[in-house]
């Protein structure tokens, strides 16, 4: 795979008798930042749901590097907000504990503490999900996603309704990941901010997937 983490090969995407893209060849490197952009409703988040492998392909192949380590952030808005989790009872998911274990838990719930003191929300573990800023939100997600450790870090529109300082914030713990060796791919409608970030653009559109030369 040439140093890719996860590789879509002449891959069909949607759900049984409905076909969203066709034709996707897509790699995601080791190290570096990918965006997908595209309209609303080009299949930007079936893309996303076929990589993490939520959704099975319709044809063609996936491949993943072995041992592949997940991390996936799905849309904040998809999210309920009133939730009835606190901030550690949401990143303990990752774990995949319910929020009973996490109040009996030794070293698990330092992996928890460890992942919010990653993302700034230590100090805010106890906060219920719904009484966090938008921007508190999002980042205690990418706590969820990287409570265990992770070669490829998946986002859905991760600065969607934050403000400017929330998404410089997410943007630098993104840096920090690849700074690590992981992969990140995110969708994003700003690519505007994302430029410098960035090192492969991806846009999709009519049913297709097609690696942009330039930044949009």
């Amino acid at each position: 795979m040439s140093g890719s983490f996860l590789h879509l090969q002449a891959a069909t995407l949607g759900y049984p008798g409905v076909v969203v893209l066709q034709g996707v060849n897509l790699a995601i490197e080791c190290g570096q930042i990918t965006a997908i952009v595209g309209p609303n409703g080009s299949g930007k988040s079936t893309l996303m749901r076929s990589l993490v492998g939520v959704i099975s392909l319709l044809e063609g192949r996936r491949e993943a590097s072995p041992g592949l380590r997940l991390g996936y952030v799905p849309q904040q808005a998809s999210l309920d907000p009133i939730f009835p989790l606190t901030a550690e009872e949401l990143v303990a998911q990752g774990l995949h504990l319910g929020p009973r274990r996490v109040r009996g838990m030794g070293a698990e719930v330092g992996l928890v503490h460890d992942a919010l003191e990653k993302v700034g929300l230590l100090s805010r573990r106890t906060r219920l999900f719904s009484e966090l800023s938008g921007g508190q939100r999002q980042r205690a997600l990418v706590a969820r996603a990287l409570v265990r450790p992770v070669d490829l870090l998946l986002l859905d529109e991760p600065t969607a309704g934050v403000d400017h300082d929330a998404q410089i914030e997410i943007a630098e713990l993104l840096q920090q990941q690849v700074g690590l060796g992981a992969g990140v791919l995110l969708v994003t409608h700003d690519p505007k901010f994302w430029r410098g970030m960035v090192s492969n653009w991806w846009n999709v559109d009519e049913g297709q997937v097609r690696k942009l030369e330039i930044s949009p």
